[in-house]
């Protein structure tokens, strides 16, 4: 699933560029702002970050063009999509590891405190 590098938007659908076509002044910019010194080349911006992107220097804060996004499915939360999620499923555990991340206070990798996780438990039974 492709999922913008800075803000994790799923892309499939709209514009996106891709990491290794980026100015090399834009990319040292990106690495900055995710805090990793080596960018996954194969992976790809959102047209609203690569925009604002291109109007950052290097002394600009990480800045997200969509903060309101899903972690378990890159979706919008304006879309309003539900997840039900299962015990013993792949979501459901990726639910669980998720809100321990966000209790113990740590960063997820590539996040950004202001992401949403989106999923509404509903046990099935």
């Amino acid at each position: 699933m492709l999922r913008c590098l800075n803000c994790w938007l799923r892309v499939q659908r709209i514009q996106r560029h891709v990491v290794t076509t980026l100015p090399q002044e834009l990319l040292i910019i990106l690495s900055i702002w995710l805090r990793i010194e080596y960018l996954p080349m194969q992976d790809v911006l959102c047209h609203a970050c690569y925009v604002l992107i291109q109007n950052a220097d290097v002394n600009t804060p990480r800045t997200l063009s969509h903060t309101n996004v899903c972690a378990g499915c890159g979706c919008s939360l304006n879309e309003a999509r539900l997840h039900f999620l299962e015990e013993n499923k792949p979501l459901y555990e990726y639910f669980l590891w998720i809100r321990s991340i966000q209790n113990s206070g740590l960063l997820l990798p590539h996040h950004d405190h202001n992401m949403v996780f989106g999923l509404v438990i509903r046990q099935i039974y």
